[in-house]
């Protein structure tokens, strides 16, 4: 209580905080993490070998901040498949693509313009060309695939 009789803050029977009188379940701040992930190239790239290959994120109840670094040296040709990487630490909550944002703070790869997003209700990122189609058989033998930035949206 802050003075005689005003609530500030709640801590929950069920688990949770609440905060200035709310009572409800629903708006009650029941999980914080922070911890560690490990994204990996998938979706067809031959033989990456990596040269930095790490994830640290923090989740605050169903947001979730996951920043990376993921660089695959010389890794071959990209299959028909769409190119992506995997491992975020939660699955995305659902295919609303205005659930989610991202800050590529650099982003070494062959084919400009390459766009990330999360698949739906998956936990990988996805690339794919402005105009909306992916990248598929894009040749990745000559040139790094660096890609290092911070994706946040919403987990189950």
């Amino acid at each position: 209580y802050a003075g005689a009789s005003t609530e500030t803050a709640r801590i929950r029977d069920g688990g949770g905080i609440t905060f200035n009188g709310d009572t409800a379940a629903a708006n009650a701040l029941d999980d914080y993490e922070e911890g560690t992930w490990t994204p990996t190239v998938g979706a067809g790239v031959t033989n990456p070998n990596y040269d930095a290959q790490t994830g640290i994120y923090v989740k605050i109840g169903g947001l979730v901040i996951a920043s990376f670094d993921v660089n695959t040296g010389s890794a071959g040709t990209l299959n028909s498949s769409q190119m992506r990487f995997d491992g975020l630490p939660y699955a995305k909550k659902n295919s609303d693509p205005s659930e989610g944002g991202y800050i590529t703070y650099q982003f070494n790869f062959r084919s400009a313009g390459a766009l990330p997003y999360i698949d739906n209700a998956s936990s990988g990122i996805a690339f794919h060309k402005p105009d909306g189609t992916g990248l598929n058989g894009t040749d990745l033998s000559s040139a790094d695939f660096v890609c290092r930035g911070t994706v946040i949206y919403r987990a189950d």
